[in-house]
């Protein structure tokens, strides 16, 4: 038996809710409540609009029992009847895209799988809007992916089992001129047959990696994709994209990257205000001369003047800024001490000066003043000769090499 109801706007304690409602009485509420799928019910509308199917919502048990009416009716105007249908349950399903952005998503079944097991009712020119991440050529992207329901099997109203075994879902994209008009899955497919049936423009070979204990397959491309044939330059990002995607990414790109005002660098807008961080101007801790934080640490590890530095010849700890003087002054400071080992070297080689009555012709006048000087004071009393040259103990980063590279292998241990 259909019965009519009036619409009202339904309100509680001043309180209204944002749908049209109409009240139904506690009997009726029964009927719907012993459905299986009483959570959504279908009400055909009367004149004005002849012959249209809403969808509507059971609330209760309440006091008060009423239908909340998804569409917007007039209070007053429109009339509607209430009655149980029958649903049965679905076998297929075909969607359709709404948008463009539908294009960018390489596989849009398992979204809509994932979404429709919130559904327990659907039915023809159901609208469905799927928030989907996507990475392409390096760009990270959230699409918003609107598509409707075409055609139900086995009616134009169905309930989902919770289950969902065996449903067939196609989904028809007419955006896209050169893909077919149909591509259907199955819900239990291996990975085996959803692979077999994604198109790749460019040459790619298989590599097998292990994720999560899974092995799955993964395109690597090949070095014939690295030439720019069939490609064009995106003047957003400045990356090659094949031509039958090029619009797609260019209209992504374009709402996605922007261009750093400081430096030109294109980068994303969410991450344009971290970027633009590195062109904040800084302090010096060592020299306090103010720069770009991008490049506070090469200025710090680099041209500082305040910069540590250690010798190399003596090991002595010193400031950048102070290594022209402390050169000059450590470089005469070691020709002292190598005037002095070489004379060490010949004493114990021919002897003191005093066995002599004249001295050696390949000895040279600092020598003989350096033997002048040291006359009065006795020599070394340890004086050998040892096969390690890396035990000398007077800056041995300098000494020791002087006495590789001149073939020495004499060591010296003495007392001042």
């Amino acid at each position: 038996m259909t019965r009519y109801y009036p619409v009202l706007r339904y309100g509680l304690l001043g309180n209204t809710f944002g749908s049209d409602a109409i009240f139904i009485p506690q009997t009726l509420y029964q009927s719907f409540a012993q459905n299986s799928k009483n959570e959504r019910i279908f009400v055909t509308l009367k004149p004005p609009r002849f012959n249209e199917i809403v969808p509507a919502v059971v609330e209760g048990p309440s006091p008060i029992d009423v239908i909340f009416i998804s569409d917007k009716l007039l209070p007053g105007y429109d009339t509607l009847s209430v009655q149980l249908v029958e649903l049965q349950e679905v076998t297929s399903i075909k969607f359709e895209a709404m948008n463009m952005e539908c294009c960018s998503l390489k596989n849009i079944i398992e979204p809509l799988q994932s979404v429709l097991k919130f559904y327990s009712t659907l039915y023809v020119n159901e609208l469905f809007e799927i928030n989907v991440s996507n990475e392409e050529d390096n760009v990270r992207t959230i699409t918003k992916a609107r598509v409707v329901i075409k055609q139900l099997q086995p009616s134009n109203m169905v309930y989902i089992s919770q289950l969902m075994k065996d449903i067939k879902i196609e989904y028809d994209n007419p955006f896209l001129s050169n893909t077919s008009s149909n591509q259907s899955f199955i819900e239990n497919e291996s990975e085996e047959e959803e692979k077999n049936t994604q198109e790749n423009d460019t040459q790619k070979i298989t590599a097998k990696t292990q994720t999560k204990n899974i092995i799955r397959d993964e395109k690597v491309p090949t070095l014939s994709d690295e030439s720019h044939e069939g490609k064009t330059l995106c003047p957003f990002c400045g990356l090659w994209i094949s031509e039958n995607k090029f619009k797609i990414h260019q209209s992504q790109c374009k709402k996605l990257t922007t261009k750093c005002p400081v430096c030109g660098t294109i980068t994303l807008k969410d991450k344009l205000q971290e970027h633009t961080k590195f062109h904040s101007i800084e302090t010096c801790p060592q020299c306090h001369i103010k720069c770009e934080l991008l490049s506070l640490n090469r200025h710090m590890n680099g041209s500082c003047d305040k910069k540590v530095i250690e010798c190399e010849k003596c090991g002595c700890v010193l400031f950048q800024s102070d290594k022209k003087i402390h050169q000059d002054w450590c470089d005469k400071s070691i020709l002292d001490v190598v005037d002095y080992v070489r004379n060490e070297i010949i004493v114990k080689r021919y002897g003191e000066p005093s066995q002599y009555s004249e001295l050696p012709n390949n000895f040279d006048v600092p020598y003989s003043r350096t033997l002048k000087n040291h006359s009065q004071r006795p020599y070394p009393p340890q004086l050998f000769l040892k096969e390690d040259p890396m035990a000398f103990s007077r800056r041995p980063s300098y000494h020791q090499n002087f006495l590789k590279q001149n073939d020495l292998q004499y060591h010296f241990d003495f007392e001042c």
